[in-house]
């Protein structure tokens, strides 16, 4: 378990304002968004770390520390998990492992990882 208590962006309007105006995640916390290539940290006041995942949730890229105002992208992305600055390396996520978007009872989901692999 890498992420205990993850949110999904879901519709328009949680997609667009994502984590814009809310205060900084804690270590435990991340915001996934499906179909996703790139984000934006416009109007945030505070860095986060940025995990690209691309076909079957394979990390592609984790832009750590992505500060505001500044933009994250990477070709072949399906998905972004957002977290806080720092949590990316502490949680030890790194390109070629695959995260998984699991629903637990509520109140939220856990963001699980398996071993890399080529």
């Amino acid at each position: 378990m890498v992420i205990p208590d993850a949110r999904r962006a879901v519709g328009f309007a949680s997609r667009a304002r994502g984590l814009i105006g809310r205060p900084p995640l804690a270590e435990t916390q991340g915001f996934w968004f499906d179909r996703c290539a790139a984000v934006h940290c416009l109007g945030m006041r505070y860095p986060i770390d940025v995990v690209h995942l691309g076909r079957d949730d394979r990390v592609l890229l984790v832009a750590e520390g992505v500060r505001p105002w500044r933009w994250s992208t990477v070709r072949g992305g399906r998905a972004v998990l957002e977290l806080a600055a720092g949590v990316a390396r502490q949680s030890g996520i790194s390109p070629g492992q695959v995260l998984k978007f699991v629903r637990q009872e509520p109140p939220g989901f856990n963001i699980e990882t398996t071993e890399n692999t080529p």
